[in-house]
């Protein structure tokens, strides 16, 4: 074990639930007279105990402590209308009353609602109240978002925002990291932060560039669907730009809450329990909506050549020594099978079979790779399905959105996407089905896309399908996605198990 990984303290003093706080260890015992699970009467004894040990020791963090008394309270009666936005009468409550916390707030907050729950129309309103409150000064506000919505923003700044429109500069994230130095000489006032999770990787340029222009301001709307898709350690972007002096170095926030070992949370309660705290908003549709069901369906398919693959691999992982590799030999492994599928006969059957069936309800088709997209239209083609389009990387953003405006007037029968190019940020409620020839690595992809269609405005049941071949790598990717471990993880344990049955 390579003791560069390792954690520096020796003790560690974190929060467990409302009435005990745990005490961690790092290669030695717990001091005389202290239990690892402590009441909160004992924290200011222990702490004492501990620190006469002379040993590395990192304490309660007084967020902590602020977290505690803090309590997000809804408001009893919400007003129809608010100076400053025009449109506030038009939210839904919960939309008005994430409004509300943005303003106790002071404009400082990470609005991390699900999907399809109308972050951009609350951001807008928020955005408008705080520029209409500081109108004296004409502030300068800076809207960031992925280059694919930046068409959208346009368009919504001009229509909520137009009394403010030359107050305003709107830039994809990777415009803006180039044109960093320049943005550094603006003195913005507050910062729209679309699908903020783009800032995710603090050790990115995207985020070095970016994340000081950001820090300056006292007033920055975070907007996302997915604050973290993967790791705990994700969050420290967010809470960074927001917090930068409760949170000012990666390597302080992976001590406390990220384990490099094991590459897994540590502490997560207590990420857990401070972020309302951080001004961290996250409401579910079951908890706001009463959205039509959706009902998810799994449908399996044989490919020969599949299974093979999928049985080659495995041993490949046995024999693997080097176990940080395993991961490499699943991504060749997993565009090898998009090459299978773009051959195979079998789904090439369930796929038409599919259409069939449903045609002509609207449906979306979500693949991961460019070969498998490219059949999905051919072989819909085929059968005779004539008003297709098709969106992926190379797809440009202002033929997007014609095609995305297409499909919401039902002038397209079926929109073949790639789940990296339409996965996020599209509302495509004029499909009632949604089709998955392959899945994403990662679990919040695939909701996200399937949110696409299920979200504010749709009135239909959604019903969504997985093409999925059996005794492939497509199964361990379902496991995977629908469970909570790795990829890597799984397929260790199942060349293990494979190596005992010899």
């Amino acid at each position: 074990m390579s003791f560069t990984l390792l954690p520096k303290f020796k003790y560690l003093i974190a929060y467990n639930c409302k009435d005990y706080f745990k005490v961690e260890c790092n290669r030695i015992k717990l001091p005389n007279g202290v239990q690892r699970m402590e009441p909160w009467s004992r924290l200011a004894e222990v702490s004492e105990i501990i620190r006469k040990t002379k040993m590395p020791f990192e304490e309660l963090p007084s967020y902590v402590t602020e977290a505690q008394k803090f309590s997000l309270k809804k408001a009893e009666s919400l007003p129809t209308e608010l100076e400053g936005a025009d449109f506030f009468g038009m939210l839904y409550d919960y939309q008005k009353q994430g409004v509300l916390w943005a303003l106790r707030f002071n404009f400082n907050l990470a609005l991390c609602d699900d999907m399809g729950l109308g972050k951009t129309l609350q951001a807008l309103c928020i955005a408008s109240i705080y520029m209409y409150r500081n109108k004296e000064k004409r502030p300068k506000m800076l809207i960031l978002c992925p280059a694919f919505l930046c068409k959208d923003w346009e368009a919504n700044v001009k229509k909520r925002l137009g009394a403010y429109e030359s107050q305003i500069t709107l830039l994809s994230y990777d415009t803006a990291k180039n044109k960093s130095k320049e943005l550094k000489k603006e003195k913005f006032s507050i910062a729209i932060c679309d699908e903020a999770h783009a800032l995710k990787n603090s050790k990115s340029q995207r985020y070095r560039k970016l994340a000081p222009i950001l820090k300056k301001l006292k007033a920055k709307l975070l907007l996302t669907g997915t604050p973290s898709t993967n790791k705990s350690i994700e969050y420290y972007s967010m809470l960074s730009v927001l917090w930068p002096k409760k949170f000012k170095t990666l390597k302080s926030f992976t001590e406390r809450y990220w384990c490099k070992i094991s590459r897994k949370a540590r502490n997560s309660k207590e990420l857990a329990f401070i972020l309302p705290s951080m001004h961290f908003i996250r409401r579910s549709k079951e908890d706001v909506l009463n959205l039509p069901p959706k009902i998810t369906t799994t449908v399996y398919y044989d490919d020969p050549e599949a299974k093979q693959a999928m049985s080659a691999l495995i041993k490949k992982v046995e024999k693997e020594e080097d176990k940080g590799l395993v991961r490499y030999h699943i991504g060749g492994a997993f565009h090898d099978l998009a090459s299978i599928k773009a051959r195979s006969d079998a789904l090439c059957s369930a796929y038409k079979n599919y259409l069939k069936e449903n045609l002509p309800e609207k449906i979306l088709v979500f693949c991961q790779h460019l070969d498998v997209l490219g059949n999905a239209e051919a072989w819909a083609k085929e059968i005779g399905v004539k008003r297709i389009e098709v969106i992926h990387g190379g797809v440009s953003t202002n033929k997007r959105n014609i095609i995305v405006h297409a499909f919401q007037a039902g002038q397209v029968d079926m929109l073949c996407c790639t789940i990296p190019a339409a996965g996020v940020g599209l509302t495509l409620t004029m499909a009632t089905r949604v089709l998955f020839l392959e899945l994403s690595w990662q679990r919040g992809m695939v909701q996200q896309a399937v949110d696409r269609a299920h979200r504010i405005s749709q009135t239909k049941t959604v019903y969504v399908t997985q093409l999925i071949c059996r005794s492939s790598l497509d199964e361990w990717i379902l496991k995977s996605v629908t469970g909570k471990k790795k990829m890597q993880t799984l397929l260790l344990a199942a060349a293990r198990k494979m190596a005992k049955t010899k």
